[in-house]
């Protein structure tokens, strides 16, 4: 039983067939972590907002050291790996605020890569997409620039 149900744990695989998830590319830097939603043009460090009741589907990478993704409330660690991909689904069903961090040893800083998990209503989540969204100034909008200066920001 152990070995079958083990095996039914499959992080790649879509937890609800058929229901479009909201995709997040999760960027590890150096002691912090940018996410991505490519499908709502937004960026953001260190917060990762999101609805709850629907699904979530990661890709997880690092730009440097090998970190570990992980929300203890809502799943399973992953790491994120230089030059890779990995991929995680989750979902919670609860609005609330949970603690994400690296779990692995990655050096000096390690241990102050925290993140905060925002699980909002529908709406919530909307307005905050529409209110990021409307600032329009050029600082705020991530190129290679601003990718650069978030690499060697501490």
């Amino acid at each position: 039983m152990a070995w079958r149900e083990t095996h039914q744990l499959d992080l790649y695989k879509p937890i609800e067939p058929g229901v479009k998830p909201i995709r997040i590319e999760v960027m590890s830097l150096d002691w912090k972590w940018l996410f991505i939603y490519p499908d709502h043009d937004t960026a953001v460090v260190n917060q990762l907002v999101f609805p709850a009741g629907v699904p979530l589907s990661f890709g997880i990478t690092s730009d440097t050291l090998l970190t570990s993704f992980f929300i203890p409330q809502l799943g399973s660690q992953i790491y994120a790996m230089p030059g890779r991909q990995t991929r995680l689904h989750l979902l919670t069903d609860e609005p609330g605020t949970y603690a994400g961090h690296n779990q692995q040893f990655s050096g000096r800083g390690y241990a102050d890569m925290h993140f905060k998990a925002i699980a909002t209503s529908r709406e919530q989540f909307e307005a905050w997409v529409q209110k990021g969204q409307a600032n329009t100034e050029q600082v705020n909008k991530l190129d290679i620039a601003r990718y650069e200066d978030l690499k060697k920001a501490h």
